[in-house]
């Protein structure tokens, strides 16, 4: 936000000392200014009152602000860019981590299995269903009622 009023302020300088009035009037009417005079009109002197040198300076100092403001701008999109660059380094180290982690629980080794077949030489095996590794919500099966026996609709 801070650039766009130095570029405001910036913009309206160097627009207001290009543009010369000359021979031209203008007439304060009320709060307005306008080049018709209107009833009651003030006429305003719009000459620059200021030196060659003075206005030189002044050039000179729009330039300079011009100058330090496109560095600023250049210095701030230089940062932007070292930030996306970072971002994305990031996201591809994320995205590398999460391709080399195993999918499921089943392919490590259980202490529990070891523990059992190293003491009896049999292999147990559970049937216990096996929990998804995510969460998965279901909804129980639209079935039909049947109707209750020994209850005949009239």
């Amino acid at each position: 936000m801070k650039h766009i009023s130095a570029y405001a302020i910036i913009f309206i300088a160097s627009y207001s000392i290009s543009t010369r009035a000359g021979a031209e009037e203008v007439y304060r009417c009320g709060s307005t200014y306008s080049q018709k005079p209107c009833p009651d009109a003030v006429k305003v002197d719009v000459q620059d009152s200021r030196t060659p040198a003075q206005k030189a300076e002044a050039d000179a100092k729009t330039q300079r602000e011009t100058a330090q403001v496109h560095a600023i701008e250049k210095a701030r999109q230089k940062e932007e860019a070292q930030q996306r660059t970072a971002q994305a380094k990031l996201a591809a180290a994320d995205a590398k981590k999460a391709a080399a982690r195993p999918r499921t629980k089943a392919s490590a080794p259980t202490t529990e299995g070891a523990h059992a077949s190293a003491g009896k030489g049999k292999k147990k095996t559970s049937k216990t269903k096996k929990e998804p590794e995510f969460f998965v919500a279901s909804a129980a099966a639209d079935r039909p009622k049947a109707p209750a026996k020994g209850k005949s609709s009239k």
